[in-house]
Order: structure tokens, then sequence, then C-alpha cells
């Protein structure tokens, strides 16, 4: 009955609302990924990743892990012994694996001219001195780190990205300072930092022609002041599978409660990790697909009901010598509603 009809319709214009909601909310993050992985895919990465190994130093004894002397001590000895094997080239540390920080949000002082005004995410790393030179990250303008910046931990360097994108072309970068905004609603902001230095973009993962990396920061950080520290170790031509295995058996002669996880190839590392963003950006991609899907289906049934419901009074108005184009318009003027309603709250 015409109710019934109603209710029916209404419940469908509802859902198919909602489908094109959800489809276009969830639209930019699948064209997102689709592109990231397409440029990872066709951009070579730099051969710095191939001669890289990577090793996460963990401590399994908790006392000693909260003693920064004693993590301090440890790492300092693995290193050394590290440094002597035959093929290894250099040995650096820093707090994340290289290339893939965590974000933290940044904010400049008032009188600093800057492309946006409110905080802004960058990548962060606490660095050994030497980890940019080991990973042949150019430098462009001011310093590298210093033994000097340890004692120092105001310094920062930071890269090409972060200048051509948060900072004005009239701002000089060196001598810019800046402090990291607090998580906590109401917190107190970090002590402000003094850009020293400007370097290119992390070498390591790929990047397109003419497209920037992420805004990042560099901070100078002494041995064992990170726990769990991850270890970079520039292996030249020797074989990994050699080293990875050398790296555990120093560990163990060295203190049994050190762990060394995750030691594999920098390059075994971010294949995983595209890996894992292939599959999300593939299931991203799927769900997306199906809600269209729907939703075209949903307009589609839509349609077929209103027309059903409104023969007779098609029959009627075009009898009465009604414009086509106005009888298409008033049958497509429900679903357009309904796209563009769906599209609003998308």
């Amino acid at each position: 009955n015409g109710r019934t009809g109603t209710r029916l319709g209404g419940m469908w214009s509802t859902l198919i609302v909602a489908q094109v909601a959800v489809a276009v909310a969830i639209l930019p993050a699948a064209v997102f990924m689709t592109w990231y992985v397409m440029r990872m895919e066709f951009i070579g990465r730099s051969v710095v990743v191939d001669r890289i190994v990577l090793a996460n130093m963990v401590l399994s004894d908790e006392t000693s892990a909260r003693d920064e002397r004693v993590v301090k001590g440890r790492q300092d000895e693995l290193m050394a012994r590290l440094r002597r094997e035959p093929g290894v080239r250099a040995v650096t540390y820093s707090s994340a694996v290289p290339g893939l920080g965590p974000d933290r949000r940044l904010e400049f002082q008032p009188t600093t001219k800057v492309r946006e005004a409110d905080a802004v995410d960058v990548a962060s790393f606490r660095i050994d001195v030497d980890l940019l030179q080991v990973y042949d990250t150019r430098l462009l303008a001011g310093r590298a780190f210093e033994a000097r910046d340890l004692g120092n931990p105001r310094a920062a360097i930071v890269n090409r990205t972060f200048v051509d994108d948060l900072l004005e072309p009239s701002t000089a970068p060196l001598g810019t300072q800046f402090r990291y905004a607090s998580n906590a609603p109401g917190g107190t902001p970090s002590d402000w930092y003094e850009i020293v230095g400007v370097v290119d973009d992390f070498p390591g993962l790929p990047r397109a022609p003419g497209a920037g990396g992420e805004p990042t920061v560099y901070h100078p950080m002494q041995s064992g002041a990170a726990h769990p520290a991850v270890l970079s170790i520039d292996i030249g031509e020797t074989p990994a599978a050699s080293i990875t295995q050398r790296v555990r058996e120093i560990s163990a002669e060295i203190d049994p409660s050190i762990q060394m996880q995750r030691v594999v190839p920098l390059s075994s590392f971010y294949n995983d990790q595209r890996a894992a963003f292939q599959s999300m950006a593939l299931a991203v991609g799927i769900v997306t697909a199906a809600v269209l899907l729907l939703s075209a289906a949903g307009v589609h049934a839509m349609m077929s009901f209103v027309i059903a419901q409104r023969t007779r009074e098609i029959g009627i108005r075009s009898a009465l010598g009604a414009q086509p184009r106005h009888l298409l318009f008033g049958i497509l003027q429900g679903a357009m509603r309904q796209l563009a309603l769906g599209i609003a709250a998308g």
C-alpha cells in the first residue's frame, strides 16, 4: 500500500545517503594509498638501503634497562665490538628506524614567518651525531652535528621538506626556533630548539621526482639515552647473513640479557613495511569499491521503485503535454538530492 511504499522509500533513501557518505569519506584514503603504493613500486630507492643492517638492542633485565649508565655501557661495548668485525664499515644508532620516525606536534615562535600558523606534525628522531653521514644524507646549509652538541640538546637539524613545506621563503631556516606542543590538553610544551643545519630528505625511502618527503627534525643523542636503541650497521658489500649472525653472537658474549630483536637488512625491513602498506591499500580499495557498487545498486533500485510508483503519474503528465526533459528531471531530482546529502555528509 502507499504507507508501506513510503516507509520503504524512506529507508532506501537513508541507506543510499549513508553509503555515499561512507564512500566519500574513505575515498581520499584510498586514492592516497594507491598513489603511495604506485610511487613505491616505480621509484627506485637509494643504494644506501642495500648496505645497512638494522638491529634493535633491548635489555631484558628491567633493572638494567632503567639504568642509563648500564644501557650506555652495554651499547658502547657492543658497537665497539661490531666496528672491529671484518666487513663492517660503521655502526651508528637512533631512537627509531631511520626514515620512519614517530610524529610530534610542532609550533614556531609567533614572529617566525611560516606557511601554517597552527601546530603541524613532523617526524622526530634522536640520533647519533654520525648517523646522517653514515646514510650519505647531504648537508644543504649550516653544519652537521658535532660531539659538542651532545651537551647542547637544543640544537636541531631539519630536512629540505621541513624548510620547503613549513617556512616562508623569506624565513632563514638557520637560527629559527621551534618547540613541541604537549600531547595532553593544557599540558606544558617543550623548551625551544634552534635549527643549526639543513639536510636533504632521508635517502632510504623511495621518493618520486619533485615529490618531497615528510618534514623531519633530528636531535643529537648520547648512546644509552634511548631504550630500546636501533643500531644501523654499514656492511658495504659484505653478505648480510654473516653479519646478522655475528651481531647475535657478540651480544650474547657481552651480556646474555641483551636481546637483539629484528636483526635484518634495512632493505628487507622496508620491503615488509611496503607489503603491509600494500595490504592496507588493497583492503581500503576493496571496501571503497564495494561501497560504491552498493551505492550504485541502491540508486538503481530506488529509481526503479520511484518509477514503478509514479508510472500512472508519468503517463498522465505525458498525455497532458509535459516535456520529456521535465519528466526526467522530476524523476532524477530525488536521486540527485540523496547523492548531494551523502557527499556533504561524507
